[in-house]
């Protein structure tokens, strides 16, 4: 912040009239940064004007003007002359005083300087005077326009940046809080000594106050139970919904004050957010079929959301072929009718959005084995392998993972050797579709007890007939698995996949994992985002076909860090080491390059067990999906790596991944598949008293999106439910074929939405018989036959209703669930004299509990305790049978009922009222 330097100075004012205003204009530049944001603004104009009140003065910011002065009348002293000349001191905040002794005066409005809080900075602030009355004139002398920003940590994303505090000094900060955010966590790191980090909702925190005034700060932590204390050289305060007050949507506030009254202070100082993407909050579609791109036409595809959920993060891609791509406009309709320009007249004759790509491809396995039923033994007889697989000549032998030292599965617990006793020959049919592409996955090894190559044939059918050679041995004689992948197109329903050796001697080929998939060519599309990391450059400066594959998004060897122990707070090769005894090496036993790194035990105390340990963040994007490797030589089993703040199984949501790392006797690969729910993702990799060599760490994740002509985040808090319509407007006639020649017909190939959200807020809803009733996601009247998903956490309770005709004479309601560890089982209560709450002294009401295979049924007829009431509300209510068995359950419930209910539909929540 500061004064800005406004000209031209001075600004002569001249005459004019209400029919023909005269004016000048006055600028100012405020050249900080785009995340500078305004927390105050004071104006100081000295004018020289014969009639003051002929003026008329807005000030003006983007969006956002004040009026200074209205027209403002002087008031001359008696036996003195006329004033002309004008000292005006602005400021609207109220806890200034306005009086004749400070000089200070409010603007006159409409408007107010406090119009400007919270605002950017960045940018032109302009002053326009007008003179609106004849035959007076005069001077705008001198205008002072300082600007307080503070700077929106929200805005600077997960780069962050440095902060230094003097002795005894403080330093605010703001946050815009995403309505979808589950967690807040305010990271400071590379610190040179201690910060008090304070938080607070709305306000800045007030640290002058008795007490001072804040939700949550550093100076209440407990460092026992494992909170940071502002301590250096790093920390998080975290902030969630478990908070209080707990974390919402909207203005937040940071406070970081060096305690020290002597020392300044360094450190550096970034948010992050993270966001709850499970299956109740988050849904991808896709379109179904290729849609043709008339000529001079709009084309409209639509996609229809049916979850009742609020937009917090959206993604959409598109897929096109058109022979001429400048030709078209792309716009997205929201189901509330909001529109936005994805791109607009680019990629000059480019013919193509994204790409379809035939070297990656889609598909579930229609067969997968690694002989892990066959008998550990040799195999003289197709029984003994236990499976489909048929034993055509000879013998094969059947290994267990140790059996030799160094030998390990490349799956599982077992491979086989294609020679027993003698050369064997093994095969396995597949049931397949004519004309089908499918794909043939297989890994093989050489034994590395032969000198020599090993070879063995491969027949698929009667379309593939392949020699494959197995030459790669592994150090020390251990196993290295080689992957092959062969596609073929089916042309029986039953296909023959067959794998003979071709060695007469002892040794043969070894063989694991053979799986066979049904796959289609996948399309990589064009992608428009606002994601962190991913949403880098605006379509305009991007390059058709505006979709790039799977990239290296982090790659770490160690290569030329310094070689030797590495000390606490050390940095290598970008990883940070949190304990000691970590040691890089330069070493033509890497396993890639020259260097590897190895944590071992912590010999500094007696007793302690506690070993080296490394942490880095990896870059990632909310919502998208990661693979991350790294190899590891670990001489025990007391070593694991952590991963904060991923999503490995939609079902379960947001957890923090915590793995062994086995031990080996020689490099491993370990692979994790993840999704990310922060824009950086903490990853750590430790060890009690095994020494672990750690080498080519490797993060491969989606290639950039595109930053859509307008912002997509305008979309938040909008409603997800209802119909998204993408629409392509070619608006140039021709051309009839690309410049090449060749035939493309313009064609809509596929596109999708992907959404992340949070619940849907509460909503009326009138039916059609005029009966009103509150509606959430754990509150929806249950349509006949249709399932529907219910989340419960902590000890929550979910609330459903169900209505049948005025003829039903059987309803069955049925409660299912994955059976998982971390799923408890719940009940079903149901009752037509409101929500059951469980209590039978007050409640008259029929309960159902699920059994040991998550499951429950509840059926109503003319009988029974609860006869079944045709025509009226039955109010269900669900609640986990085990508050203690775990934090959440989730369950799918349906209701079928019979009778002619006259296609009356469900009250229509698209038209409700928001409460």
């Amino acid at each position: 912040g500061g004064n800005l330097n406004m000209m031209p100075l001075p600004g002569v004012i001249p005459d004019g009239s209400a029919a023909d205003p005269g004016g000048v204009s006055i600028f100012g530049i405020y050249v900080g940064q785009p995340y500078d944001y305004v927390r105050k603004v004071t104006a100081v104009s000295t004018i020289y004007h014969q009639e003051i009140g002929d003026l008329w003065g807005q000030l003006s910011h983007n969006r956002n003007a004040v009026v200074l002065n209205n027209h403002t009348l002087a008031y001359p002293l008696p036996g003195q002359p006329y004033p002309t000349n004008f000292l005006f001191n602005y400021d609207d905040d109220l806890d200034v005083v306005s009086d004749v002794a400070t000089g200070i005066v409010r603007t006159d409005g409409p408007g107010s300087l406090n119009d400007f809080k919270w605002e950017p900075a960045m940018g032109v602030w302009q002053l326009d005077m007008v003179d609106s009355a004849m035959s007076f004139t005069g001077v705008v002398h001198n205008l002072s326009l300082t600007v307080d920003a503070v700077k929106n940590l929200s805005l600077i994303g997960s780069r962050g940046i440095d902060v230094n505090l003097k002795p005894g000094e403080s330093e605010d900060f703001l946050i815009d809080v995403p309505f979808n955010a589950t967690n807040m966590i305010i990271q400071l790191k590379d610190m040179t000594g201690p910060v008090d980090v304070y938080i607070r909702k709305d306000e800045e925190p007030d640290l002058d106050s008795d007490p001072a005034e804040y939700d949550k700060s550093t100076v209440d932590a407990d460092p026992d139970a494992g909170e940071w204390d502002g301590s250096p050289p790093r920390g998080e305060l975290h902030y969630g919904l478990g908070d209080s007050p707990p974390l919402s949507e909207g203005r937040w506030f940071v406070t970081t004050d060096n305690p020290d009254d002597l020392n300044e202070v360094d450190f550096h100082i970034r948010v992050i957010f993270e966001y709850d993407i499970s299956l109740e909050n988050s849904i991808k579609l896709v379109s179904e079929e290729p849609e043709p791109i008339e000529d001079d036409l709009v084309t409209k595809s639509l996609l229809t959301v049916t979850n009742d959920f609020l937009v917090g993060m959206m993604e959409v891609g598109v897929r096109i072929d058109h022979p001429r791509i400048a030709d078209l406009d792309m716009t997205l309709v929201s189901p509330q009718g909001t529109r936005l320009l994805l791109s607009e007249n680019r990629g000059h004759t480019n013919i193509a959005y994204g790409v379809t790509q035939t070297d990656v491809l889609e598909g579930d396995p229609i067969m997968e084995d690694g002989f892990e039923a066959a008998e550990n033994d040799f195999i003289e007889d197709s029984t003994m392998f236990n499976s489909g697989w048929q034993l055509e000549a000879g013998d094969v032998y059947a290994y267990a993972s140790g059996e030799v030292s160094g030998w390990t599965a490349h799956s599982g617990d077992q491979f086989i050797e294609l020679n027993g006793f003698e050369p064997g020959t093994i095969s396995t049919n597949v049931i397949t579709a004519v004309n089908q592409f499918y794909r043939l996955t297989f890994a093989y090894a050489k034994n590395p007890d032969s000198e020599d190559s090993l070879e063995m044939k491969v027949k698929v059918g009667s379309v593939i007939d392949l020699k494959v050679t197995a030459s790669v041995e592994g150090e020390n004689k251990s196993l290295d698995w080689e992957i092959k992948q062969l596609e073929f197109t089916a042309t029986e329903t039953s296909t023959k996949i067959e794998f003979k050796s071709l060695e007469e001697g002892e040794y043969a080929v070894l063989l694991d994992t053979v799986m066979v998939a049904e796959v289609e060519p996948a399309n990589l599309y064009a992608t428009f985002s606002e994601l962190e990391n991913l949403a880098r450059d605006p379509m305009k400066f991007n390059y058709a076909p505006y979709a790039t594959k799977e990239e290296q998004v982090l790659f770490s060897g160690f290569e030329d860090a310094p070689v030797g122990y590495a000390k606490l707070d050390d940095e290598i090769d970008g990883w940070t080491v949190t304990n000691e005894q970590v040691r890089v090496s330069q070493s033509a036993k890497a396993h890639s390059g020259g260097y590897y790194a190895t944590l071992s035990r912590n010999k500094t105390g007696e007793g302690d067990e506690t070993g080296g340990a490394i942490t880095r963040e990896l870059p990632t994007a909310v919502g998208q999906d990661y693979r991350l490797s790294f190899v590891t030589h670990a001489g025990g089993n007391d070593a694991e790596y952590v991963l904060g703040g991923v999503i490995t199984n939609a079902f379960e949501g947001m957890i923090t991944l915590t793995n062994s790392i086995p031990a080996s006797s020689q490099w491993t690969t370990n692979r994790i598949q993840f999704t990310a729910s922060r824009s950086v993702t903490p990853f750590t990799i430790r060890t009690e008293s095994a020494a672990v060599r750690l080498d080519t760490i490797e993060l491969i994740g989606p290639g950039p999106h595109n930053l859509a002509e307008e912002s997509l985040d305008i979309l938040r808090g909008e409603r997800a439910m209802g119909d998204w319509v993408l629409e392509v407007r070619d608006h140039r006639v021709g051309p009839d074929d690309s410049g090449a020649g060749e035939k493309i017909d313009p064609t809509l190939v596929s596109w999708y939405i992907k959404i992340i959200g949070s619940d849907a807020e509460d909503t009326e809803v009138t039916d059609d018989k005029d009966r009103t009733y509150t509606r959430d996601d754990t509150a929806d009247p249950l349509e006949n036959g249709k399932k529907s998903r219910g989340k419960i956490v902590d000890n929550e309770t979910n609330y459903w209703t169900v209505e049948t005709c005025e003829d039903s004479t059987k309803l069955t309601i049925e409660l299912s669930s994955i059976k998982k560890r971390n799923n408890a089982k719940v009940s079903l209560l149901a009752s037509y004299g409101g929500f059951p709450t469980g209590d039978a002294s007050t409640d008259d009401y029929v309960k159902v509990d699920m059994n040991d295979s998550y499951f429950a049924k509840l059926e109503l007829d003319d009988s029974g305790h609860l006869p079944l009431q045709p025509g009226e509300l039955l109010y269900l209510t669900v609640q986990k049978m085990d508050t203690n068995t775990t934090q959440r359950a989730i369950y799918d419930i349906v209701a079928k009922w019979n009778g002619n209910c006259d296609d009356e539909d469900p009250p229509d929540g698209a038209s409700a009222e928001r409460l």
